[in-house]
C-alpha cells in the first residue's frame, strides 16, 4: 500500500513536499528550533502521535519511541498552555516540554524532536523561537 511521505523544512515558514513511498514515515528536514541559534539536525520518525513513534536522530540514527499513551497523557497534560519546549539536555526549564519528557517518557533530550512532531500533526503551534503552544 503506497503512503504519502512529507518532507518538511521549519525555518520559520512550514514548506511541504508530498511524495509517495511505500514505507509509512515522516522526515522532518530541520528541526522546528534551527532558527534558536542552534545546529538543525536532522532525524526521522514512523508512525504517528496516534499511533506512537519511533524517532530515528543523530549521526548514528539513534531509535526512541514515544506511545501513543504518553502522546496523550503530554497533550492533556499542557493542554490549551503555551511552554516552553526546553531542548536543554540536563536542566530543561521547569514545566517546560522537555522536562516532562524526561521525567515521563526517557532521560534523552527529545522536545527538539516532539516539538516539530506535535505541530506537524497540528497538535499545537510554535509561539516564537523557543515556545509551543498546545490546542
Amino acid at each position: 500500500m503506497l503512503q504519502r511521505t512529507y518532507a518538511v523544512a521549519f525555518v520559520g515558514v512550514l514548506s511541504i513536499k508530498h511524495t509517495h513511498q511505500i514505507m509509512s514515515s515522516v522526515m522532518i528536514g530541520r528541526r522546528l528550533y534551527e532558527n534558536m541559534g542552534r545546529k538543525g539536525e536532522d532525524f526521522s520518525y514512523s508512525g504517528s502521535v496516534a499511533q506512537g513513534t519511533e524517532i530515528a536522530y543523530g549521526i548514528n540514527k539513534n531509535k526512541i519511541k514515544v506511545t501513543a499513551a504518553q502522546y496523550r497523557d503530554l497533550i492533556l497534560h499542557f493542554k490549551g498552555k503555551t511552554v516552553e519546549i526546553g531542548t536543554s539536555h540536563d536542566n530543561p526549564p521547569r514545566d517546560s516540554v522537555g522536562e516532562w519528557l524526561q521525567a515521563n517518557v526517557t532521560k534523552t533530550q527529545i522536545s527538539s524532536y516532539v516539538g516539530p512532531i506535535l505541530i506537524f500533526e497540528h497538535f499545537a503551534t510554535q509561539v516564537g523561537k523557543s515556545q509551543i503552544r498546545f490546542k
